[in-house]
């Protein structure tokens, strides 16, 4: 829901006082960073910028749904759009830890 529609709502306890997800920011660029640094050979500050996205990600997301209407869309959107980065910096990190064990048994 946006904004104005959550503001509109009669009831709604958090009307005009909507915060940020804790560490919203912060997750999206570490998985976006995460997402760079693992496409280049033997990135393993990209990993770890990952694990930690991911982690933070998981406790945005559990405080997201205990209580929706008290946090903004933006904010649980930025969260997303960090955790789906962060996992496609996953997959190149282990497709290139594939494709470095093939280059090497063959």
């Amino acid at each position: 829901m946006n904004q104005e529609i959550l503001d509109q709502l009669p009831n709604n306890e958090y009307a005009g006082k909507q915060e940020d997800l804790i560490n919203d920011t912060s997750i999206f660029y570490k998985g976006l960073f995460g997402l760079i640094l693992c496409i280049f050979p033997g990135a393993i500050i990209g990993l770890v910028l990952i694990k930690i996205s991911l982690e933070q990600a998981k406790v945005a997301v559990t405080s997201y749904q205990e209580d929706p209407g008290k946090f903004r869309i933006e904010s649980y959107k930025k969260v997303k759009s960090g955790r789906t980065m962060a996992y496609i910096g996953l997959a190149f990190f282990i497709l290139e830890i594939l494709a470095l064990v093939g280059y090497t048994s063959s």
